[in-house]
């Protein structure tokens, strides 16, 4: 499947210096590291909105200290009081909602597109070390 960038001429000198630049620096550079903010799969949804005044679009869904999957919460910002716990709308963890910590930030921005990889949990060894989003983007250093 192609993405936006895909579309854009590979002439582009501004486009081709981005890559250069971002193919060389890991997600793990601008993730946010674990302990993030997260809900438990029986939490009220109307609980987890007022809880999130940050407004991450998306939240790690867990028990205890292990990664269930995630909310996609921008669902519950439009709804004056959102139905139902976390269990009946998160999505299960699975292999598409994981980058490695070494994957470069220029692999993550060509996938963020798709649906369902908006919002990336960083693989470090054999756990997940934090999770990485388009609005992480800010934190490149200049």
């Amino acid at each position: 499947m192609s993405s936006q960038f895909d579309l854009i001429p590979s002439n582009d000198r501004g486009l081709a210096g981005l890559q250069v630049v971002h193919a060389g620096l890991p997600v793990e550079m601008i993730m946010t590291p674990r302990p993030f903010f997260s809900c438990h799969p029986e939490e009220a949804c109307a609980d987890v909105k007022a809880r999130n005044t940050d407004r991450f679009s998306f939240v790690p869904v867990m028990d205890r200290d292990r990664i269930l999957g995630l909310l996609d919460a921008r669902a519950l910002f439009n709804e004056a009081s959102p139905k139902g716990a976390v269990s009946d709308h998160y999505k299960p963890l699975s292999e598409e909602m994981l980058i490695g910590a070494d994957a470069s930030i220029w692999q993550f921005i060509r996938t963020a597109d798709t649906p369902g990889k908006e919002t990336r949990l960083v693989v470090k060894g054999h756990s997940v070390a934090g999770l990485v989003t388009l609005s992480d983007m800010h934190k490149l250093p200049v």
